[in-house]
């Protein structure tokens, strides 16, 4: 993973700015929100080629939910977007002594239910549970009357937007190499909120200086994969 702080990487990019379009007027609060929306965009990109243990959280003690009928774990973090909820990558669950075997959850699809309890050879069981997903619950299937109260997780998790919460000192969720393409993230970001709104509707003046307008127009990156 990336060494460079978001202190540095904010610094960084607003000293481009400064120096280039001294009136584009953007903070170092927005340059940090970029950062990171950019970093999300990049991880998910990451994880549509290649699953990577880079970006994987672990997650010891989730606790299960109930009400006496079903059984579900509100997820402890949001995960990357990816087809087939592969932002989860595994849940599992200790079995009770005597047997003590962790056993993982196979994922599953809540159209698809029904289905598996006609087959005998997939009907969920302690030894064969299932897990499907509904918003921000994981719904656990074979488990009803097994005595557990939390399971552990991997996830694929992506980073929190709101500057507030971002550690200013910390590095950067991201390897090192990729940082270049997040500052030309960035630097798209910065592009779209410097449009002026006569470049998104054909209406109104242009009263902004020439070098926002040039850094507006041309601070395009290479299209992103």
């Amino acid at each position: 993973m990336a060494q460079t702080s978001y202190r540095y990487l904010v610094a960084d990019i607003q000293k481009s700015f400064n120096m280039n379009f001294p009136d584009s007027n953007v903070t170092s609060p927005q340059i940090l929100y970029w950062c990171r929306v950019a970093e999300n965009f990049i991880r998910q990109r990451t994880l549509k080629v290649m699953m990577t243990g880079s970006y994987l959280t672990e997650f010891q003690s989730v606790p299960i939910v109930t009400d006496n009928i079903r059984k579900w774990i509100v997820l402890p973090s949001q995960i990357v977007d990816l087809d087939n909820e592969k932002g989860v990558d595994y849940i599992m669950y200790q079995q009770p002594i005597p047997f003590g075997k962790q056993i993982r959850f196979v994922q599953t699809d809540v159209n698809v239910i029904d289905r598996l309890y006609y087959n005998p050879y997939e009907t969920p069981s302690p030894s064969n549970p299932y897990f499907y997903r509904v918003g921000q619950n994981i719904y656990i299937l074979g488990v009803e009357n097994v005595s557990i109260t939390n399971v552990q997780m991997g996830l694929y998790t992506s980073l929190d937007t709101r500057p507030s919460l971002i550690p200013i000192d910390s590095a950067i969720g991201i390897d090192e190499e990729q940082v270049p393409s997040l500052k030309e993230l960035v630097f798209q970001y910065a592009r779209m909120s410097l449009l002026a709104p006569k470049d998104r509707t054909e209406e109104g003046d242009d009263n902004r200086s020439e070098s926002t307008k040039t850094f507006a127009k041309n601070t395009q990156p290479d299209q992103q994969q």
